[in-house]
């Protein structure tokens, strides 16, 4: 398995907070999905779930080096979560596009919060491939 990037993103709450009550919901709507709002909007912990995401999709983004203008991308990672919870990245569009170009594979993603943080960690490996060969020029000094 080669690795194609690595990325991690640290998201304060706090700041979720005040996009998701501001008066203008420009902020939310511009970087999340029908069902990423509808999904963190059902949370226990709107707020915390929404910083996830955002935290997860920075970090998606990161991994992505070759993903020029990260932000023109938001609404083309989506987060969902599989039957047990587990967070999973998806990507759509242009920036499915772009993935597919440069043989970007799974997606591992790893999301956390305490207090007032929440973190994602995004690996991302390479499709396909042969498998790596064991090291055959080794003398054993």
């Amino acid at each position: 398995m080669r690795i194609l990037g690595v990325g991690a993103d640290l998201c304060d709450i706090r700041r979720l907070e005040r996009e998701l009550t501001a008066p203008q919901r420009g902020f939310v709507d511009a970087v999340f999905t029908g069902t990423e709002i509808a999904v963190c909007r059902a949370d226990r912990s709107p707020s915390r779930r929404f910083a996830e995401h955002f935290a997860a999709k920075e970090a998606v983004l990161k991994a992505l080096a070759f993903a020029d203008g990260r932000g023109t991308f938001w609404r083309e990672v989506e987060i969902v979560h599989d039957g047990n919870g587990k967070a999973e990245a998806r990507l759509r569009g242009r920036l499915g596009m772009l993935a597919e170009d440069h043989a970007a594979g799974r997606i591992h993603l790893s999301l956390a919060a305490a207090g007032h943080h929440a973190l994602a960690v995004a690996m991302i490996e390479e499709r396909g491939g042969p498998a790596p060969r064991p090291d055959t020029n080794h003398t054993g000094d």
